[in-house]
């Protein structure tokens, strides 16, 4: 798997689960009430030249249930499954750092 796609996957995870998981935002503050993270996708396409079509499950925790708004470190994605694949896929070099750097209402890719 590309350094790319490992960066998109963790910023698409960490936006995913700040949009949902995000249960009172103050004005310096991001707050969850539970630490662990999960966010699933059906039909989650990799391309690299063949389109690859998978059902992808993320999991991992939070440090802190409280966030503070600045550029840092704020979990670890420990777990990364890829069911019915198209083609036979794996990731390599599980934890994956999740960092927190800016959120502002909808996220775009």
């Amino acid at each position: 798997m590309t350094t790319k796609l490992k960066a998109l996957l963790a910023t698409a995870t960490i936006a995913a689960a700040l949009a949902t998981a995000v249960n009172a935002a103050s004005a310096r503050n991001l707050s969850t009430s539970n630490q662990n993270i999960r966010v699933v996708w059906r039909e989650f396409s990799l391309t690299g030249g063949i389109e690859n079509r998978c059902d992808l499950t993320l999991e991992g925790s939070f440090h802190y249930r409280t966030i503070i708004k600045a550029v840092l470190l704020v979990g670890l994605i420990t777990r990364a499954d890829l069911n019915r694949c198209s083609f036979p896929t794996r990731f390599l070099s599980l934890p994956w750092r999740v960092g927190y750097g800016l959120f502002r209402g909808v996220y775009r890719i």
